[in-house]
């Protein structure tokens, strides 16, 4: 868990290069339950240069299995990932669409693991971040 939020830290950090105005950085963790047998971190990182129109937000989590105090990975949650997140892809679409704010990055949602990371589960299945 402390290896996720030092990564979206360094990615924060990242985009601060010399010479650019002042940064802050701030950010907020929420850890979860669910059901006993994982603990979940969902990490929101927020950085706001001075004199810029709006901020980077930055979101990360990590799902640790509570008995193994190992990491859960999309390979241990479905059989065959790429089909899976190659299914949920139209899936975020439709439903970002009813909620009036389609999809404006679709190459994000490839069935590729690293643009699915950020998830969570929960009582009504997974909810992915992006």
């Amino acid at each position: 868990m402390v290896a996720s939020a030092e990564d979206v830290l360094d990615d924060a950090r990242a985009t601060v290069q010399y010479g650019d105005p002042p940064c802050t950085i701030t950010g907020r963790g929420t850890v979860t339950t669910d059901d006993g047998r994982t603990a979940q971190v969902l990490l929101e990182v927020v950085g706001s240069t001075e004199g810029t129109a709006h901020p980077t937000t930055t979101v990360a989590s990590t799902v640790v299995d509570v008995r193994t105090a190992e990491s859960v990975t999309l390979d241990d949650v479905f059989t065959d990932p790429a089909a899976a997140l190659a299914d949920l892809g139209p899936v975020v679409e439709d439903v970002t669409a009813a909620q009036g704010e389609p999809v404006t990055v679709p190459e994000g949602l490839a069935s590729e693991e690293e643009n699915w990371a950020t998830w969570q589960s929960g009582p009504d299945g997974l909810a992915f971040s992006f």
